[in-house]
């Protein structure tokens, strides 16, 4: 009776734990997904497995009566993937004398399964995610047992499999008045074959990698010990980490174990594979039904991502949950935090649940089915996960255009963060590609090799579709093609914004440190970024595992010994490349002032937001944690001042209203908004009278526009500073407390000598850029227009 629902099975299992006559088992596809098969011996025709499908229509769907930001204490949250609320449902549960079920992995960790447990201390198994397909097993059967026995029961699963166990439940004619359920906010299901392989060839990958390196000595045995596709060493953010102990036998017979392995999830093939790519998802998950505001559980539980834009402040990057909750939900939810040392229990108001909710498109209709699913199913299955991986990293759809060849050669190519939602790196990225061409140079700006168009965020589009405008942007090449560049471009420059901090540059490897460029080609870095990162975050081990010591610093090293000169923005990071690198840097101005007010020109026609014509002051205030306490502290400056005030909002589509503590207050403050672009940022900059940021490259273009400003201070120490030092505008630093409202007002009211300045200026930015020009083998040309 399962022949007709099978192309839209779920694979929630519920139909193997409903019949009773165990004519049901699920059978993995070609894919790796468990189907059911039926044993027509065995089948009375009962027509109990296609009731309780899933996909055979939905029995139950609730909407939410509320909705909770929630943090557990440090402890819980530190082993959960968000803020810890499922730990806390399952803690009192158990407590309470009931039994709770989720999903585990397997002992070996090439499978996830539900399980049902009896105590707190088999707990720790089931937190955190694990993003692949779990198979449910008799996990119903168990639960069944346990509700006949009057205990109360937590289940937790993805929709369908709560929407199966919710059929299960009614079939059987069971109580659910001591049965909590909790549906989480599922990206999809990926593949339980493809993890198997991924697991499997790692370990073989691993074990090869040894090889070669320990020689005569006897590789004994390797094994997985730990997978956490949530780990929290770097915060609270997609992280993946996993452990493979090596036991290898020396000569003299003794053993050592070696842990191996520690990787972030942007250089790492499951997630490249599984989340960005989305192809490794199960089909039915393309037109998931659950997708939708109609929940299937009492609680709904997943990341509140974007909570800054929502309720600033309320961060701390250790995690944070969005909850759900129907009538019952509330009231189970009231319970297990009654007395509970919590970090955050925030009722959200309707305005904050309809902005959450926006952002979670498991709520709005799921995920649309990628081309490159086909393909890579069809490679897994002949050549293993990894070869599968790479020709998913050269797939380009067949109805796809491929861009035009670059035409001609390239007298400079830059490496940037161009397309960064993070408008100052854009700006740096504007200034120096202008600098070359205003030199008379042809300059190229080359596509990153890790990321395509259709992969940015909505705040990357933004800057991509300003700046495309006006770059020559080579087309896109995978990183093991990029050499192909130097057919065509004579010099590369690294560009500034963050490219050079850890985060980045380890993700982008052979990308940013140049080492795509061939030995014979000129090669240099005009400032890029190294950011807060300390040394340790270089030389000491990933994750705080042995992961290869040292590996991306070390090819880093190398490749920045190829360089024919370094060029860096703050005085920290000469010290940062000698001691880490073992490479000399000089420390220059940033390219933002290397140009003219007239070279930013261009980008005032992508203007979209209505420049007063009455006296403004210009807020920049780049962390969004920071904004509401700015609003209500420093509105006196524009009173006394009787200005009009304008508020650049860091992220896309929402309103000062979100960034304000007193609602009340924002709507009548007299506040304007506008979204943070690139050409919105220069528009508001050329056209104000005052200036207040937070932002060192607002501040940069505050000089180099002339304007009156204020900076808060970043941070302690900030070396980047040191260019206020030099221009004799130490004074425009301002503590980043709120109560210096009237030394802010003072300094802003202080007029600046901008002949004195810009003579200064002149002068420094003459002698840097022969630098840069002399290191490039160019030839000067202080004439050019708009230099």
């Amino acid at each position: 009776m399962l022949a007709s629902i099978k192309k839209k099975c779920y694979g929630c299992g519920a139909c193997i734990n409903i019949c009773p006559h165990k004519a049901i088992e699920l059978i993995p596809d070609h894919e790796g997904f468990n189907r059911p098969s039926c044993n027509k011996e065995k089948c009375t025709n009962c027509r109990l497995c296609t009731d309780v499908c899933p996909a055979n229509g939905k029995n139950y769907s609730v909407s939410y009566s509320n909705a909770y930001a929630l943090a557990a204490n440090d402890e819980v949250r530190v082993n959960s993937a968000s803020g810890g609320v499922f730990y806390l449902a399952a803690e009192y549960t158990l407590k309470n004398g009931g039994v709770v079920c989720g999903a585990q992995y397997s002992d070996d960790f090439r499978e996830v399964r539900h399980a049902v447990i009896n105590s707190v201390s088999e707990l720790t198994p089931l937190l955190s995610s694990k993003y692949v397909q779990s198979d449910i097993k008799d996990s119903l059967l168990k639960l069944e047992e346990a509700i006949s026995d009057n205990k109360p029961v937590l289940f937790c699963g993805t929709p369908c499999q709560c929407a199966g166990m919710r059929k299960f439940l009614k079939l059987k004619k069971l109580s659910d008045d001591k049965v909590i359920v909790i549906d989480l906010l599922c990206h999809a299901a990926p593949s339980p074959k493809a993890w198997k392989l991924f697991i499997d060839e790692l370990i073989l990958n691993t074990v090869k990698q040894y090889e070669p390196v320990f020689g005569s000595r006897k590789l004994i045995s390797a094994k997985i010990v730990n997978v956490n596709q949530r780990s929290k060493y770097k915060g609270w953010q997609p992280n993946i980490l996993l452990k493979v102990d090596l036991e290898l036998i020396f000569d003299d017979n003794s053993v050592i174990s070696h842990t191996e392995y520690g990787e972030n999830k942007d250089d790492y093939p499951w997630w490249y594979v599984w989340l960005r790519r989305n192809a490794a998802s199960r089909l039915s998950c393309y037109s998931c039904d659950f997708a939708c505001k109609g929940r299937q559980g009492d609680l709904t539980i997943g990341d509140f991502w974007g909570v800054d834009r929502i309720i600033p402040g309320i961060n701390d990057s250790k995690g944070l949950s969005l909850v759900l909750a129907t009538s019952k939900g509330n009231r189970f939810l009231r319970k297990i935090t009654d007395g509970i040392d919590l970090k955050v229990l925030r009722e959200l108001t309707y305005l904050e649940a309809e902005n959450a909710t926006k952002s979670q498109k498991t709520l709005s209709g799921g995920w649309p089915i990628r081309p490159e699913r086909e393909l890579l199913f069809s490679e897994l299955n002949n050549d293993g996960f990894f070869n599968a991986y790479k020709k998913l990293l050269n797939y380009k759809p067949s109805l796809e255009p491929e861009p035009p060849e670059e035409v001609g050669e390239f007298d400079i190519g830059i490496v940037g963060w161009y397309y960064s939602g993070n408008i100052g790196d854009v700006l740096t990225d504007w200034a120096a590609y202008r600098f070359f061409e205003l030199l008379g140079l042809r300059v190229l700006m080359i596509s990153d090799p890790y990321l395509q168009e259709e992969e940015f965020s909505d705040r990357q589009k933004a800057s991509y579709e300003t700046v495309k405008k006006y770059y020559n942007i080579s087309k896109f090449r995978t990183i093991d093609k990029l050499q192909e560049i130097n057919k065509i471009c004579k010099r590369f420059v690294v560009a500034g914004g963050m490219t050079w901090k850890w985060e980045f540059l380890s993700k982008r490897q052979g990308f940013y440190d140049l080492g795509f460029a061939s030995d014979s080609a000129v090669k240099a870095s005009c400032t890029p970024g190294i950011g807060r990162v300390s040394v340790r975050a270089y030389t000491e081990e990933i994750g705080g595992t042995n992961s290869g010591l040292n590996n991306m610093a070390l090819k880093s090293s190398y490749n920045f010994k190829r360089f024919n000169t370094i060029f860096v923005r703050e005085s920290a990071a000469v010290d940062i490349m000698q001691e880490v690198f073992g490479v000399f840097a000089k420390q220059i101005y940033d390219p933002v002032l290397f140009i003219n007010q007239e070279a930013y020109e261009p980008l005032l026609e992508d203007c979209t937001f209505e420049i007063p014509k009455e006296p403004y002051i210009f807020y920049y205030i780049f962390n969004s944690n920071s904004h509401f306490r700015f609003i209500n502290h420093y509105h006196g400056i524009a009173e006394k001042m009787r200005m009009k005030e304008v508020f650049l909002v860091p992220s896309r589509n929402h309103s000062l209203e979100t960034y304000c503590a007193n609602r009340e207050f924002a709507k009548n403050c007299g506040f304007s908004t506008a979204e943070a672009t690139i050409g919105n940022w220069v528009s508001l900059m050329k056209n104000c009278e005052y200036v207040i940021c937070n932002s060192f490259h607002c501040a940069m273009l505050a000089i180099r526009f002339n304007k009156q400003f204020a900076i808060l201070e970043l941070r302690k120490d900030d070396s980047r500073m040191d260019v206020l030092k030099q221009l004799n505008l130490s004074e425009r630093l301002i503590k980043n407390d709120f109560d210096n409202c009237d030394q802010i007002y003072t300094t802003l009211k202080r007029p600046i000598d901008w002949s004195v300045v810009n003579e200064k200026l002149r002068r420094k930015c003459s002698y840097d850029i022969n630098l840069l020009i002399e290191a490039l083998n160019l030839k000067p040309a202080f004439n050019a227009k708009g230099i």
